[in-house]
């Protein structure tokens, strides 16, 4: 009775032995995984910053071209409108001129003798 009950001891040790195998089998399983989860958050959240800073180079480089593009206009405008003034300065530099010329013919007229027909 004594090698039996011996026997069975042995054979409950050994369950236990082959359950505390498993548990920690099952205890490395779960660490690996674990392990392979924060690698690919770890993965996931470069991935996520690199877009984000190419979002933001995007929109530097949008807010770029745009101010170019505002620039560019502000130069052509300025651009019209000094063709815009140059012209009337020529206007009236030609009616000044115009005006010295008719002032001249008008003084000469008068300065001229008067003849009779």
């Amino acid at each position: 009775a004594r090698a039996a009950e011996e026997a069975k001891a042995a054979e409950e040790a050994a369950w236990r032995a082959e359950q505390e195998a498993r548990a920690a089998e099952a205890a490395e399983a779960v660490r690996a995984e674990e392990e392979e989860a924060a690698a690919a958050a770890t993965e996931l959240a470069e991935a996520e910053a690199a877009l984000l800073l190419q979002g933001a180079a995007r929109g530097v480089q949008a807010r770029n071209e745009a101010t170019r593009r505002r620039a560019q206009k502000a130069r052509d405008d300025a651009e019209r409108r000094m063709k815009s003034a140059k012209a009337r300065l020529a206007a009236q530099q030609a009616a000044i001129a115009a005006g010295r010329t008719a002032g001249r013919a008008t003084t000469d007229a008068r300065s001229a003798p008067a003849t009779d027909p």
